[in-house]
């Protein structure tokens, strides 16, 4: 959902603040469960920071204004001036439903590691990161629960639209898949090392793990929430389905662990006008996994022909050797499990933190695939 808020007759930094205050306050106070009060973090010391931030970059306050889209589980997202983009983590202004604390630190040595083995910086967020913690303007009375954690990202405004049905069918369509697949095959061959500052393992507390958001008990601990939608004939065959891929993917996989974008889907992606890629966004689901994890929500989303072609470009862009080693002759099985996996895991999300209305797509898609 989106809110524009504008303010033309003060473009000064004060103005700025007490407009970006406002802003946020009418977000958040519309969510009758919360208000302000409840964010552990002082939204005077967010705006003044944003002030030096722009400042820094000579850029001008005018005209002012905020577009902000709350749709997002994770984050809210705040377009500044049509230049700038505000990631602002749910888990400070959404504290009653105690969501998973952001990895904003994770992400930037991601897009810093990216970079430096070659991927072009201008289809990546190049952003700066608050931490209230470090900002002596926080506020006092929030002191004793500010989070030792960046809580938002900053970074300039890539400029490009979301693909469109357009896209799988025009001229570009090639070099589209080029540029989705050069990007996958970058991500893929980075070493663990380049973004991990702690052990990798496959706790949900690791700083890069294989299940983030503490979903590696998948049959026991996440499958029941969508069992129970379905008709007795769907549970049988949904369980069946997922003991044996669960077995044959997860538990006794030799397929190599990769660092993965963990949710490479058609809004995540950018194209500019010619339909080329323009930009990657939102790597908060990063994660280390089966490579077949970020082919998943293009497969359910985009032409099969589309995908086809980013796997036709990923295989020649990756090292010599790798492809072999991701074992392909499985990798169109193990795509459909990990789209199947990932739409029962967006129930189980909704469920656990109270975004219900936001799983209607997913389980429809399960629905129709086990009843």
């Amino acid at each position: 959902m989106y809110q524009e808020d504008s303010d033309k007759t003060d473009p000064r930094p004060t103005g700025f603040i007490n407009s970006f205050v406002k802003c946020l306050e009418s977000v958040v106070n519309k969510d009758e469960t919360h208000t302000t009060h409840d964010m552990s973090f002082s939204s005077i010391a967010l705006a003044t920071w944003l002030t030096e931030q722009i400042s820094a970059e000579h850029c001008e306050f005018t005209p002012l204004s905020f577009k902000v889209n709350s749709d997002g589980w994770s984050n809210l997202l705040i377009d500044i001036n049509h230049c700038w983009m505000l990631r602002l983590s749910r888990y400070v202004t959404d504290v009653q439903r105690q969501l998973p604390p952001p990895r904003f630190e994770l992400e930037n040595r991601l897009i810093s590691a990216l970079t430096d083995a070659g991927m072009d910086s201008a289809l990546l967020p190049q952003s700066s990161l608050f931490n209230p913690a470090l900002q002596s303007l926080a506020d006092t009375a929030h002191q004793s629960a500010i989070p030792e954690r960046a809580i938002a990202m900053l970074y300039p405004k890539i400029t490009g639209r979301h693909p469109t049905n357009e896209d799988f069918s025009g001229s570009s369509l090639n070099e589209l898949a080029h540029g989705v697949a050069l990007f996958l095959a970058k991500l893929h061959s980075l070493p663990l090392a380049s973004v991990a500052q702690n052990a990798v393992s496959d706790s949900a507390t690791s700083e890069l793990s294989s299940y983030p958001y503490g979903d590696e008990f998948f049959l026991n601990d996440i499958l029941p929430s969508t069992l129970k939608y379905l008709s007795p004939r769907g549970k049988h065959a949904a369980y069946t389905y997922f003991e044996d891929a669960c077995n044959q993917f997860e538990l006794h996989s030799t397929v190599p662990k990769v660092i993965c974008h963990g949710d490479l889907g058609l809004g995540n992606l950018l194209v500019n006008p010619e339909g080329t890629l323009a930009g990657v966004l939102d790597f908060s689901d990063i994660c280390i996994g089966d490579p077949a994890m970020d082919f998943a929500p293009l497969w359910r989303r985009a032409p099969q022909h589309f995908v086809e072609n980013i796997l036709h470009h990923y295989r020649t862009l990756l090292p010599t050797g790798q492809w072999q080693k991701s074992q392909p002759q499985s990798l169109t099985e193990r795509i459909c499990f990990q789209t199947l996996r990932k739409a029962a895991f967006v129930v189980w999300y909704a469920e656990q933190y109270g975004f219900k209305e936001g799983m209607t797509a997913s389980l429809n898609y399960l629905t129709q695939h086990f009843d």
